[in-house]
């Protein structure tokens, strides 16, 4: 797990200044969509990587449904939070202090997204 943190600061870094480019050339709404994209991007390419061949499971067809969920939620909490900071953040406000305050309201929304990702796991009809 811990070899995984230097991955998830540069992630909330990339976020940040997505969010915070984007929002600076075309507005906090573009900011948004942006952010999103890229989640419903990701979550898709994790999603067509899961197999669906697993004997212990009665709805292993769902898996790659289930993993897109479970990660679109994962990145979706803390991406809102870093399009949330960066719209926040007055228009006065320095680029690189916008990104930082941005990546760190991703990286505190971080637990939030794993306890909703966990829960759709638990939910989940097995």
């Amino acid at each position: 797990m811990l070899r995984s943190l230097p991955f998830l600061f540069l992630g909330a870094l990339l976020f940040g200044a997505l969010a915070t480019g984007v929002a600076r050339a075309a507005g906090p709404r573009w900011a948004w969509v942006a952010c999103a994209t890229v989640v419903v991007g990701v979550a898709l390419a994790g999603a067509s990587r899961v197999g669906t061949a697993n004997p212990f499971s009665r709805t292993a067809r769902l898996d790659p449904l289930l993993f897109f969920v479970m990660m679109g939620v994962l990145l979706g909490v803390p991406a809102f939070a870093a399009v949330y900071g960066t719209a926040s953040a007055g228009p006065a406000a320095g680029f690189l202090r916008t990104m930082l305050w941005s990546a760190a309201l991703f990286l505190l929304a971080v637990p939030i997204g794993f306890v909703a990702a966990v829960a759709v796991e638990v939910l989940w009809p097995h």
